[in-house]
């Protein structure tokens, strides 16, 4: 199974997408639209999160070797880096390391017409026009800055 991920962050607002594949069948497509004053980053985060939750869903041979790949645009490996959705990520590839899974993070670059990374990234740009907000933990950077500006007006 291979995991594509695409995240937008625009005027429209925030957007991510995945798509899974088998082999080359694409067989899911999810959209998820984080508050607009989430970044990019936690918007590619929270697709990390939601690939692994589908290859916790699925039914395979208990025995049996499972891998996956997900192929990603950030280095979530930092050991610095303690947010929640990387904490997440971290906890659940621990759990599937236990039910024998074997998950691969692979770096992918941008615009640079994977056909996979494409289709994430159309849906992550649909996202954007949705009305529900799926994700809305904002980070304590924007909330910061957000006072500051507020504090500067008045």
């Amino acid at each position: 199974m291979e995991y594509f991920h695409g995240r937008l962050k625009s005027e429209q607002g925030v957007g991510s997408g995945v798509a899974v594949f088998a082999g080359r069948v694409l067989t899911e497509k999810l959209k998820f639209q984080p508050d607009n004053r989430c970044s990019k980053n936690q918007a590619e985060q929270l697709d990390i999160v939601k690939a692994l939750e589908v290859i916790e869903m699925q039914q395979v041979n208990h025995n049996e070797h499972k891998a996956a790949v997900i192929y990603t645009l950030e280095s979530i490996r930092s050991v610095k880096n303690h947010n929640h959705l990387v904490e997440e990520i971290r906890n659940r590839g621990v759990t599937l390391n236990k039910k024998n899974w074997k998950i691969e993070f692979k770096w992918v670059k941008a615009q640079a017409g994977i056909h996979g990374n494409e289709i994430a990234d159309r849906l992550a740009k649909e996202a954007t026009q949705n009305d529900h907000v799926t994700y809305s933990r904002i980070p304590k950077s924007t909330i910061i800055r957000d006072n500051r500006k507020e504090s500067i007006r008045k």
